[in-house]
């Protein structure tokens, strides 16, 4: 059984490495969801999940957000942004690496991690992408 992190919100805004990690592990209670992007407009973005249902929410750091979906190594499903959405544990991952999806995803749970927020799940394996974190603004 893998020990639960102790650290699981950090300051607003960044995720600490705990809430990153149970957010997208796939042995957590709320597992996230696999989306594509719709649209953005300010720090609003728009997700459309597999079950084709939409969900729009607010992210913090809309600024680099915008940064990471101008990247030329966006990987992608149906020619849009692939992303995982966890609106329970408040993370969103854009996958970024290979132009598309693999047949079998993994995330690897191994982060970048600066001033104690986790920016980034890096991949060891070249078919599998790297995911770029996010924080979502908590509703109210």
């Amino acid at each position: 059984m893998t020990k639960r992190p102790q650290t699981l919100t950090g300051p607003a805004g960044e995720l600490s490495h705990g809430q990153a990690q149970i957010a997208f592990s796939s042995e957590g209670d709320s597992p996230a969801r696999p989306a594509i992007l719709v649209e953005t407009e300010g720090d609003s973005i728009t997700v459309r999940y597999f079950d084709n249902s939409t969900d729009t929410f607010s992210v913090f750091k809309a600024d680099r957000l915008a940064a990471v979906f101008a990247r030329d190594d966006l990987c992608r499903f149906r020619e849009q942004p692939f992303l995982l959405v966890n609106r329970h544990h408040a993370a969103l991952g854009v996958a970024t690496g290979p132009a598309t999806v693999p047949s079998r995803l993994e995330v690897l749970l191994v982060s970048l991690i600066e001033d104690g927020a986790a920016l980034e799940f890096m991949s060891d394996d070249e078919s599998q992408p790297g995911w770029q974190l996010f924080a979502i603004v908590p509703e109210n």
